[in-house]
């Protein structure tokens, strides 16, 4: 099965659990009261260091469509066989294409974070 850490749903829990802990944690170094450029930044570190393995992912979510596409052409073509395997190959490219759009979204909030940080 194809999920890695980009499963649409579980990953934005994650990033929301590891952007409003970043901030906590961020609030809770300062024995003051902190400033919100360093909540922005230390979120924007999780977020990018969370990304990071996600695209790490996204490398091995390729190779193994790649290899999946060539298992399909070992099927004879016009076969039902070759037509379900390249069905399955299509649903992982999808995915391939809807993580990419998640990791492009993420890298933009990070930017926007380390905007605010300054």
């Amino acid at each position: 099965q194809d999920g890695g850490p980009f499963r649409t749903k579980g990953l934005k829990m994650r990033v929301w659990g590891v952007v409003l802990g970043a901030a906590a944690a961020a609030g809770s170094l300062d024995a003051g009261s902190p400033s919100d450029a360093y909540r922005a930044k230390a979120a924007a570190k999780a977020l990018e260091e969370l990304n990071k393995g996600a695209k790490g992912d996204l490398e091995a979510a390729r190779k193994r469509r790649d290899d999946w596409k060539d298992l399909c052409s070992m099927h004879p073509i016009g076969s039902q066989s070759r037509a379900q395997c390249e069905t399955i190959a299509k649903r992982k490219q999808h995915r391939i294409d809807a993580r990419k759009a998640t990791a492009k979204g993420y890298d933009e909030i990070a930017g926007h974070l380390r905007g605010m940080a300054g």
